[in-house]
């Protein structure tokens, strides 16, 4: 399926020269492609690259690297193979419920192609919607549109005509609207289509991608910015186009044009753990709400907690804020990293600390992925701040979402769970049993 090398490497971990056919060339590209991004997305060494946080997958010419999370340990009896293919699963199946990929394909995508790649996966999923939107039918709109034409239609470019008819008195340049496909939706999915064409690991969706560029081969070439992507507007006659759209977004995004120089390219599609962390157990926790009579959950809600003499002001924003039904608060703050024993670090319980007065929240957690051996454990702050204990509890969630039906995090967090208190996990009024 592939023609090219895949190796697999979890977050945090050291890939050396000439290991897995890691070569120097592959590592002079990336330290150019790295010394270009913003982001700190892997730390380049004298022989070698450390990842970071950032999982998904990273094409150097004919090398393709998959970035996996993991917070267990290898056991005796797992094979390197089979903990690649666990945690790529894993992977898969939170882009999935965090809204980047298709939930309702991926499993025949993680089951019925298990040599692709992440980025395979992607690709297929996009041209697969630019294929459905082509089959429907693609929007027209009116555009401006300058013409030198036979007959006059619409306003005469009066510079236009000068310039360019001065010898063709049979010949005029008039502006006038046209209703046609070349409306910036369809030239993004052309530009998709495009680098799919390009960058795609696989043979098949390289020439899966081909034959559908066929159809756009008439059409002018459209460099898309982050800029066109914030201009969109939906309406009823584009919005079956938000599916393709969005997995455009994250395709045209990513792309290098400084390095990408005939053979040698260097594609990313990363994603931020802490981020993917945070989307997938905001999705998992709207799912669990939604039927609740008068629970809501709202992400990332700011709220200013120093403002200078100037005027400026500094807010914060936890991860989570769920309000029950009755009136309480509950603060969520994801973390994805491994804790053990279930002690926070100092810097953690502050965050939450603020919050808790900030938000008057009855409860604070710290939300961590469940490894083995871990177990919830409550406690609270020292301080009593308007007469009422301020509490901080340390929460583990499983990572892998086929499992997130065996129990309800929701009431997990409306749990007290405050070992030798005397409120053991004792559910809060108000909360949903």
């Amino acid at each position: 399926m592939n023609e090219n090398l895949t190796i697999q490497v979890f977050e945090q971990e050291n890939l050396r020269i000439g290991d897995r056919g890691f070569q120097r060339r592959h590592w002079e590209l990336l330290a150019r492609w790295a010394e270009k991004q913003e982001e700190g997305y892997l730390q380049i060494g004298v022989q070698g690259v450390r990842f970071h946080q950032w999982v998904g997958v990273v094409e150097v010419e004919d090398l393709v690297i998959e970035i996996l999370p993991k917070v267990e340990r290898f056991r005796g009896a797992d094979t390197a193979d089979a903990v690649h293919e666990k945690w790529r699963r894993i992977l898969l199946r939170l882009l999935g419920v965090a809204g980047y990929l298709d939930v309702r394909s991926l499993d025949e995508a993680t089951l019925g192609t298990q040599r692709w790649t992440i980025l395979d996966v992607l690709f297929a999923q996009f041209l697969d919607s630019v294929e459905i939107l082509i089959r429907e039918g693609l929007v027209k709109r009116y555009r401006s549109v300058l013409r030198n034409r036979g007959a006059v239609k619409g306003r005469i470019d009066h510079a236009a005509n000068l310039r360019e008819n001065a010898f063709h008195a049979e010949r005029i340049c008039t502006v006038a609207f046209e209703y046609d496909r070349l409306n910036l939706p369809n030239l993004i999915l052309k530009a998709g289509v495009e680098t799919c064409a390009r960058y795609a690991p696989a043979v098949y969706s390289r020439n899966r991608a081909r034959g559908t560029g066929l159809y756009f081969s008439d059409w002018p070439s459209y460099a898309v910015s982050q800029a066109d992507f914030d201009a969109l507007r939906f309406d009823r006659k584009n919005e079956r186009y938000h599916k393709a759209l969005n997995l455009a977004r994250l395709i045209l995004g990513r792309q290098n044009p400084d390095i990408a120089r005939g053979r040698e390219r260097v594609f990313s599609l990363l994603f931020d753990m802490n981020d993917l962390w945070e989307a997938a157990i905001v999705s998992r926790l709207r799912r669990e709400c939604t039927p609740r009579a008068g629970c809501t959950l709202r992400r990332q809600q700011a709220k200013v907690f120093w403002r200078s003499d100037m005027g400026t002001p500094r807010t914060i924003r936890p991860d989570i804020v769920i309000e029950p039904g009755d009136g309480k608060k509950v603060i969520v703050d994801t973390k994805w990293k491994t804790l053990s024993p279930p002690v926070p670090g100092d810097q953690d319980l502050r965050q939450i600390f603020a919050y808790d007065v900030l938000w008057d929240a009855d409860d604070g957690y710290l939300l961590y992925p469940k490894v083995e051996g871990s177990e919830n454990a409550g406690g609270a702050f020292k301080v009593v701040v308007n007469g009422s204990e301020l509490r901080c509890s340390v929460l583990f969630a499983e990572v892998d979402p086929a499992s997130w039906g065996e129990e309800s995090l929701l009431a997990s967090l409306c749990s007290r769970h405050a070992e030798g208190s005397g409120d053991n996990t004792a559910a809060r009024p108000g909360c949903p049993d």
